[in-house]
């Protein structure tokens, strides 16, 4: 996972829409190990990335560089990996 930039750390979660458009009372009552997968230009903004992970600090979230909107089509090996090993670390 050489290029991913891990921000902090814990399930499967992709987003594709900013965290203003998610009701925050329902981010913090997921329960389930969370993996925030950005991308480099993402939708959501680094400051929503933070309060995102000041909210569920047990969640882990990442950024993979050089990669917009479409990351899986993008960069999909790493996405995988990243995916993999996150689930890997879970069992």
């Amino acid at each position: 996972m050489a290029a991913l930039t891990v921000l902090n750390q814990s399930s499967v979660m992709l987003l594709a829409v900013g965290f203003t458009e998610i009701l925050p009372d329902e981010w913090r009552q997921v329960a389930c190990p969370t993996l925030v997968v950005l991308a480099q230009s993402s939708f959501i903004s680094a400051q929503e990335a933070d309060e995102m992970l000041r909210q569920r600090p047990a969640a882990m979230a990442m950024s993979i560089p050089g990669t917009g909107r479409d990351l899986h089509l993008e960069q999909p090996e790493t996405l995988h990996t990243a995916l993999s090993d996150f689930l890997e670390g879970l069992a």
